[in-house]
């Protein structure tokens, strides 16, 4: 927008340039908010996947290391044999 003379009146084109002004900044300002915005989501993604593959990996090192209820019956079973007192 032009600099006027501030004694000027004010005409419907001096509106309508102030106007076109102030929303090219708003959009200027929306756009760069959306894109710090997805950024963010794409980092948080990349996080949560992250997680879900640390969980999934831990979940899976737990079955491995853990006996069945039948492995663990029958082990129990073992013990008490020797160790009727345990």
């Amino acid at each position: 927008m032009k600099k006027l003379d501030p004694k000027a009146p004010v005409t419907n084109q001096t509106l309508l340039e102030a106007v076109d002004t102030v929303i090219s900044a708003m959009d200027d300002m929306i756009g760069s908010t959306k894109n710090e915005l997805k950024k963010d989501i794409k980092h948080l993604d990349t996080k949560i996947d992250n997680v879900k593959k640390e969980l999934k990996r831990e979940i899976r090192d737990l079955k491995t290391d853990t006996p069945t209820q039948k492995e663990f019956n029958q082990l129990k079973a073992k013990v008490y044999r020797h160790h009727p007192t345990a």
